[in-house]
């Protein structure tokens, strides 16, 4: 019998970590070294990960980006294909929008004194940030990657714009 690869990412709302819990049904193929590929957003290649079978698995700025101290991961669009048996006679990629830096902005500017600024609606802004952060993630699920990457675009841009808004500070 094959195994069945299958895992997902964990929101964590830690920007430093990205965790992938694996739920795939190895059979016999415990015995075989498992490996996970991920391609951090606006990289070609990817990092190659030992891969624990059944397990979280954890992955940070040191095992991804060969730090020496933990840092924030970059957001935007990674890929994970989790290989399963050697010369990847088994496979499946995912692909997964990490957001925790931008989120953590956005919360920042709901946290500022916004309704002292004339210049700008931030409230509504903000909403409709959330709003697109989410239809991002959504648009990943359903395989759109341009329209993901270019809806992601537009919050980080609109997030720059709002957090030097130079009558909302």
């Amino acid at each position: 019998m094959d195994p069945v690869i299958d895992f997902q990412v964990i929101e964590t709302n830690d920007p430093k970590r990205l965790i992938v819990h694996d739920f795939s049904d190895w059979v016999d193929s415990v015995t075989y070294v498992t490996t996970i590929e991920i391609t951090l957003p606006g990289q070609t290649d990817p990092v190659n990960i030992t891969y624990g079978q059944n397990l979280y698995n954890a992955y940070d700025s040191i095992n991804l980006l060969s730090e020496t101290v933990r840092t924030d991961l970059p957001d935007g669009i990674y890929t994970l294909n989790v290989i399963g048996i050697e010369n990847s006679t088994f496979n499946l990629e995912k692909k997964y929008l990490k957001t925790d830096v931008t989120e953590i902005s956005i919360s920042k500017l709901y946290l500022q004194e916004y309704n002292k600024c004339t210049a700008c609606d931030p409230v509504k802004v903000l909403r409709e940030l959330r709003y697109c952060l989410e239809a991002a993630k959504e648009l990943i699920k359903i395989g759109e990657l341009e329209k993901a990457q270019a809806t992601f675009n537009r919050v980080i841009s609109e997030v720059d714009r709002q957090l030097n808004c130079e009558d909302c500070k």
